[in-house]
């Protein structure tokens, strides 16, 4: 028998133009290239899960606000949850500011390296550089020339951090260049932005809220987004712009029985609900405002007080019932669970103590919420 040739498709006048020039600029669009963005990275948080449709994607991520808002936390949360979750991944950490103290690594899950040697899958370099063109440079030619298969979770802590080269020899009197930090932002952010969500990387650019200095000569920018540092480039680019707030002395989370009234040292906060704010999203919720428990001086695991969030998120969709002091489970989570009776207790810190003692039953109430609440 002979072989049947496959039907050539006949390609129109400008089919056959573009196809020919896209095929000699190759290395200038990535038209032709497979798309590895397609997962979502858990942010560890069910509740922010909730609020980002199940996690991130590949693509720009702004966190902006004060010191102590949770902003690196949940940045290596989330990058530790890329390096799980993704094969030939790798991290990056850009320290700018040098804030990645020795507690901070013991308490995270990923392992960080000092030396390209020791890098390798699974592992996050270290970057100790505030110089833009350097760190610019080499993260815009790493992923547009060489990053080959491997994917990258890129924190760069912080934005604020990071200086011209030029202002290396100016003297302290002398004024650095005012725009010079938002111009090289943004022309970063355009030379890499379609290499990064094309080739299922994902940066964290991390930086400070600004407090707007009016004058003048002020710009009438009413479209700025939440006061963020770095320019325009640093909030239009980013598919996600986070306003991590610092909480409130009353939502800080206090041993039991410390009672209410001023924080003391003999009643050291063991948590906080960290507070953040969505100024742009790709789903509609910009303006939302989400809070999720903390817990302090967890090593080797989550930051995000997973037991404290389960019970919350059950509260908030009825699965779980209070009546005066006493809460209950549902008869539908009572069912789920194959109980022979409903979960009973009195107050709410008995419920979370219970699934502090009880891993099996938090398991169990983890896949219930992934189920029912967040629908994976």
């Amino acid at each position: 028998m002979s072989k049947v040739k496959e039907a050539e498709v006949s390609l129109s006048k400008d089919q056959e133009f573009t196809e020919k020039y896209f095929n000699s600029n190759k290395e200038l669009h990535t038209n032709f290239e497979e798309f590895r963005g397609n997962y979502k990275i858990s942010t560890g948080s069910k509740i922010f899960d909730l609020a980002v449709d199940g996690g991130l994607q590949s693509g720009l991520v702004r966190f902006v606000g004060p010191t102590e808002g949770g902003k690196t936390s949940e940045a290596l949360e989330i990058q530790a949850n890329y390096l799980e979750t993704l094969e030939n991944s790798k991290g990056i950490f850009v320290l700018a500011e040098g804030r990645l103290s020795d507690k901070m690594k013991e308490r995270c899950r990923s392992t960080f390296v000092y030396h390209p040697k020791d890098w390798v899958d699974g592992t996050v370099l270290v970057f100790e550089c505030n110089i833009y063109e350097t760190v610019f440079d080499w993260l815009r030619e790493l992923v547009t020339k060489h990053s080959d298969k491997t994917r990258y979770c890129v924190i760069i802590d912080s934005m604020d951090g990071l200086l011209p080269e030029a202002a290396l020899k100016k003297s302290t009197s002398d004024a650095a260049k005012i725009a010079a930090g938002a111009v090289m932002t943004g022309d970063f952010l355009r030379r890499t932005n379609g290499y990064m969500a094309k080739r299922g990387h994902l940066c964290i650019m991390m930086g400070q809220v600004r407090a707007e200095i009016k004058g003048q000569y002020e710009a009438k920018d009413k479209n700025k987004l939440g006061g963020a540092s770095g320019g325009n480039a640093a909030v239009h680019y980013p598919d996600w712009v986070f306003e991590f707030q610092r909480p409130r002395p009353t939502e800080k989370i206090l041993p039991k029985g410390a009672g209410e009234g001023e924080l003391t040292l003999a009643k050291k906060p063991i948590g906080q609900l960290a507070k953040v704010k969505i100024w742009k999203s790709t789903n509609e919720t910009s303006m939302i405002v989400i809070q999720y428990p903390v817990k302090f001086g967890r090593v080797g695991k989550s930051s995000v007080w997973v037991e404290r969030e389960i019970v919350d998120l059950l509260l908030q969709w009825g699965f779980f019932e209070k009546k005066g002091s006493w809460f209950s489970s549902s008869e539908e989570l009572t069912d789920s669970l194959k109980l022979d009776e409903p979960i009973k207790l009195q107050g709410i810190e008995s419920i979370y103590d219970l699934l502090e003692k009880d891993s099996e039953l938090t398991d169990k109430l983890n896949d219930f919420c992934d189920k029912n609440i967040l629908n994976v």
